[in-house]
């Protein structure tokens, strides 16, 4: 693989997990577990946590989650106009030429 080209295999599991335990707090959600061995990638669930953290955090959950439904254009928006420029930087990027 290209060498940028690893960074959604790497990163995508740490976006998952971050959503759902620090963004929209999912109460029985603490994301997956990910490990790539040769050129194989182990994906799995991680164990939900005890009942009574997924009380706490079904609170928090609920407050977090429909903000997020109210404001999605809003939310989208920002979103998108970062992404954008991210485009924008990475097409500005000269490398030495074609890897072999």
């Amino acid at each position: 693989m290209y060498p940028l080209d690893l960074i959604f295999h790497e990163a995508w599991q740490i976006s998952l997990s971050q959503i759902h335990n620090e963004g929209l707090l999912h109460p029985a959600g603490p994301g997956i577990a990910q490990r790539m061995v040769g050129c194989y990638m182990y994906i799995t669930p991680v164990a939900p946590p005890p009942p009574e953290i997924i009380g706490e955090k079904a609170g928090l959950f609920q407050k977090r989650v429909f903000y997020v439904f109210d404001h999605y254009d809003e939310l989208w928006g920002v979103w998108l106009k970062k992404f954008k420029a991210l485009g924008e930087e990475m097409n500005s990027i000269k490398g030495p030429g074609r890897i072999p």
